[in-house]
């Protein structure tokens, strides 16, 4: 298991809990690449406002040789730029368009760096091997009040207020099956979405290994998957969330389920 940096189980807020897991999968290990997917969850804030949480997800294409290192790339800058932004300007967590924007400059920022790691890169004269660190991108924001999402690629977010579960922003596939957009890409424009953080006990973030597990026909939450968790991440003298979600990618590796790299972030607030 690989997750983000953070000791007692992951950075923590005063009114949120933040865990993550990623786990590469079977044909990464049969075919010896590493785990793609990269993951990356953060407190921020200042010292006049409340602790608010980052997450940043990000999954190699498989079919890019150095695309670890674009997912990597991506998440670390995405997750730096957002805490500049708000050092810069608190008000960006309560008001919706303040939010809209900083998540749309946090995209541009990932996809800045990404092209300068490729350019750093390169071993020879001409252009840089763009497409081998082709990547997507997903960036969630938490505050007290308000919720963001930006997105560009495939997996998924998913939200719950402990009885139902909603799909905030679901996988962009392409025209085609297997293909989606990178953040590479010129058209990566990214998908925003700003909902009150109210209707929110627990939001999830997941590449799309885990999708066929999550969701039912590929656009709804599957019960089954996400009320077993939030039981499991909720209960007060049970494991860290970090331990919990380590469990539950296990649990899919040994079904068979885990193909492809999985990886999950999650914030809850606290009961």
């Amino acid at each position: 298991m690989s997750r983000a940096p953070g000791p007692g189980g992951g950075p923590q807020g005063d009114w949120f809990r933040l865990g993550s897991s990623s786990l590469r999968g079977a044909s990464h290990q049969r075919d010896g690449t590493p785990n793609q997917d990269s993951v990356l969850v953060e407190t921020v804030g200042t010292a006049t406002s409340k602790r608010v949480a980052v997450i940043a997800l990000s999954d190699g294409a498989g079919s890019a040789q150095y695309s670890h290192h674009g997912s990597r790339a991506a998440c670390a800058a995405a997750v730096a730029g957002l805490d500049r932004q708000l050092g810069r300007n608190p008000a960006m967590v309560f008001r919706q368009h303040l939010l809209r924007s900083a998540l749309q400059r946090g995209v541009r920022r990932a996809r800045q760096e990404v092209l300068q790691t490729a350019k750093r890169a390169a071993t020879r004269p001409g252009p840089a091997e763009v497409g081998e660190y082709a990547c997507t991108i997903l960036l969630a924001v938490m505050s007290e009040s308000l919720t963001g999402i930006a997105h560009v690629g495939d997996g998924c977010v998913v939200a719950g207020d402990g009885r139902e579960w909603r799909l905030l922003s679901g996988p962009d596939n392409g025209e085609f099956a297997n293909e989606t957009t990178f953040l590479t890409s010129q058209r990566s424009l990214p998908r925003i979405r700003v909902v009150p953080t109210s209707q929110i006990e627990c939001l999830a973030v997941m590449t799309d290994g885990l999708q066929d597990v999550a969701l039912s026909r590929g656009r709804t939450p599957y019960q089954g998957f996400w009320t077993p968790l939030l039981s499991a991440l909720g209960r007060r003298t049970g494991s860290s969330p970090d331990a919990v979600l380590d469990s539950l990618l296990r649990k899919v590796n040994d079904a068979g389920r885990a193909s492809d790299d999985c990886t999950i972030a999650v914030c809850l607030r606290r009961r």
